[in-house]
């Protein structure tokens, strides 16, 4: 809806918290007191002046309510603007960019049976590739104590993705 994402879908039932201040206002309602009196005009007039600002603030007091817990509601839920969510198509014209991070740290390097996460990690990598159509943009991020990257902005140069993807070696960082 309108580009919004969200990305805490579960906490959704949190809106049914949203009646919290409903149900206060609904019971902290002052119950009227019939009074007596002589002049008893005055008591009417004062009570009908006081009744009008109570309303008024009590009214106030719960969309104050309403909208703090739905704000709170609205940071559980973590919405996400996507840009360019809104437009009309997104048929086969559509490109994609992925970016690709590979952890080149020494710790990458050791080997538990024969494999290494580097290793590992450089399959994957390469499968991510592989699986990109050729109008798609991709990038590679070598991370180590200083990150490098293959591009300075993604582009459709496989190739050389590939071929840096499997120099990448770990290093003493």
């Amino acid at each position: 809806m309108f580009g919004l994402a969200i990305t805490n879908p579960i906490l959704w039932a949190g809106g049914f918290a949203l009646a919290i201040p409903l149900l206060v206002h609904l019971f902290t309602r002052r119950t009227p007191v019939n009074l007596v009196f002589p002049t008893l005009r005055f008591l009417r007039q004062a009570k009908a002046s006081q009744s009008r600002i109570f309303r008024v603030r009590h009214l106030l007091l719960l969309l104050l309510r309403t909208a703090l817990l739905a704000l709170i509601l609205l940071a559980f839920l973590r919405p996400v603007y996507r840009a360019g969510a809104l437009a009309e198509h997104s048929g086969a014209d559509t490109k994609r960019a992925a970016i690709v991070i590979l952890d080149t740290s020494l710790s990458m390097a050791y080997a538990s049976a024969g494999v290494s996460p580097l290793s590992q990690g450089k399959a994957a990598a390469v499968k991510i590739i592989d699986l990109l159509d050729p109008r798609d943009l991709a990038n590679l991020i070598l991370a180590g104590a200083q990150p490098l990257a293959s591009f300075d902005e993604p582009r459709a140069n496989f190739y050389r993705l590939r071929t840096d993807i499997e120099a990448a070696a770990p290093g003493l960082e």
